[in-house]
């Protein structure tokens, strides 16, 4: 019976001391795994951060071409402020100083002509 207490016990040690040194070699197996990993994770990241700088800059060269072609189609209606020195009111408006409300405020409005 003592022998196989102490064959027991054995198999027992050498089992444990052989797990452990398995559980070290996992755990550096994982590490280098997760450094691997980030080390794709960058790449992956430095790619799409290259695709989408590409992708930006076609679309504010499409953006400025859109500028360069079109005319300013946004105006100032009748009886909004507007700036003398730079008037924006739509077709058939004028900037003028008002002759009443607008006295108090010192600004300028469209008006019809």
């Amino acid at each position: 019976m003592n022998t196989v207490r102490v064959t027991f016990l054995l198999v027992f040690v050498l089992a444990v001391s052989l797990g452990q040194a398995d559980k070290d070699e996992n755990r550096m197996e994982m590490q280098e795994k997760t450094e691997q990993g980030k080390s794709y994770l960058d790449f992956a990241e430095n790619l799409l951060l290259q695709k989408l700088e590409e992708l930006e800059a076609k679309l504010l060269e499409e953006d400025s071409e859109e500028s360069r072609n079109s005319r300013q189609k946004r105006c100032i209606g009748e009886g909004v402020p507007c700036d003398e020195n730079d008037p924006r009111c739509c077709s058939g408006l004028v900037c003028l100083k008002p002759t009443l409300h607008g006295i108090r405020y010192k600004s300028y409005y469209c008006y019809k002509k």
